[in-house]
């Protein structure tokens, strides 16, 4: 899932060509979102 998210991520950031900081944007969100993610797994996923 994640995987496909940052395919599409950088695959927005191609069509974007020139907008760097909105590509580096996008990557800080998805990163911050596998974080937050991770947490919430390692909070919640073991019983």
């Amino acid at each position: 899932m994640f995987g496909s998210l940052i395919c599409s991520a950088s695959g927005f950031a191609n069509i974007q060509s020139g907008s760097a900081i909105l590509g580096s944007m996008i990557f800080a969100i998805v990163v911050v979102l596998v974080g937050i993610g991770i947490k919430i797994w390692k909070k919640y996923g073991k019983h």
